[in-house]
């Protein structure tokens, strides 16, 4: 049978690729259909007809770094990171970088900081994982405390809906006939006529990684905003082509502190009273971790005493050295209140 032949990009089946993509940083093992290399959207818009008409799941697959099994699937496995992974404008003006789907989130800031300028989500991944795979999750990482997480940067999507259309989506609330498209449209009617229910239900916490975020799509009286039910989807209702995202200063001032806990309970009291003062980045590692570090498995020794369980790794930063220190002088001094080890 003849191998199925994308525009631009390759389609690929033979043993070692199928191999190779049945898994990822995950414990799950599904070996694929085969494997398409895409160019451009007209691969991706090819590859997505196809798994149509073959009746196959279409798995999007950047740096692999999944750890719930997002990027493994026994259709076809589409890795946009060999090719589409260009960075195609950085405007320092408007504080905006336009990306492929395969950009890896290190090389981004690294082209943004000869601006002054940087992505500010940072998962422990950064150095693999790609902003199509950020978007799909609503990466978070160390920094998401003061910044946010990656939904929070994104000023405009450009992507592939499931027959086959592309359609642009931009920040702000809109009426559901204003969106382009009949299914954006009946997506956006939905959550309008669901929104008493879904503010009645939505989790009272600060992070919920838990189907679509239906709650940032609502906004004022008869308008939704469509941009937030697409980042967190995992790759269930589109395929990314091209991502807006804005960019923020790079910090002047940086500080840094370490603080031990005996336990996981004062810890996380403490987190409570951090919060208020916005910390730059706030990091948890409980005894699992610790314990690692202990043995001397870890590449960067940790100075603990014997009673710490849990630690806390704090950060300030600002406009200069003395309002760094000065933000983490007020960080320590609330961490003190929980109780330190």
């Amino acid at each position: 049978m003849r191998t199925p032949s994308p525009p631009d990009g390759t389609y690929e089946t033979d043993p070692a690729h199928l191999s190779v993509y049945s898994r990822a940083a995950c414990l799950y093992v599904r070996r694929p259909a085969g494997v398409v290399f895409p160019r451009g959207p007209e691969d991706l818009a090819w590859a997505l007809g196809f798994c149509r008409h073959e009746k196959q799941s279409l798995t999007l697959r950047g740096g692999g770094s999944g750890l719930a099994g997002q990027t493994v699937g026994r259709g076809t496995v589409a890795d946009v990171s060999r090719w589409m992974n260009r960075i195609l404008r950085i405007d320092p003006e408007r504080r905006e970088a336009a990306v492929e789907p395969g950009v890896v989130c290190s090389d981004l800031n690294r082209a943004a900081a000869l601006h002054g300028l940087r992505f500010s989500p940072d998962p422990s991944s950064q150095d693999f994982c790609t902003v199509g795979g950020m978007l799909a999750n609503n990466s978070k990482g160390g920094r998401a405390v003061r910044y946010g997480t990656t939904v929070d940067h994104v000023r405009r999507l450009r992507l592939l809906l499931p027959d086959g259309e592309e359609a642009e989506l931009a920040r702000g609330w809109r009426r559901p006939e204003d969106y382009p498209h009949p299914a954006l449209r009946r997506a956006a009617a939905l959550i309008l006529a669901s929104r008493d229910r879904i503010a009645a239900r939505w989790p009272r916490s600060r992070t919920n990684a838990s189907g679509y975020n239906l709650m940032g799509c609502l906004g004022p009286e008869g308008r939704v905003d469509l941009v937030p039910l697409f980042v967190w989807s995992e790759g269930t209702l589109g395929v990314f082509l091209e991502a807006a995202v804005g960019l923020e200063p790079i910090p002047k001032g940086q500080s840094t502190a370490l603080v031990q806990f005996a336990d996981v309970a004062s810890a996380a009291q403490a987190v409570l009273d951090l919060i208020p003062l916005r910390p730059s980045a706030l990091e948890i590692m409980d005894n699992t971790f610790l314990d690692i570090a202990r043995r001397g498995l870890s590449s960067i020794p940790l100075p603990l005493d014997d009673a710490t369980r849990c630690v806390l790794i704090l950060e300030s930063d600002g406009g200069g050295a003395e309002e760094a220190e000065a933000g983490m002088d007020a960080l320590l001094a609330a961490a003190r209140g929980a109780g330190p080890a």
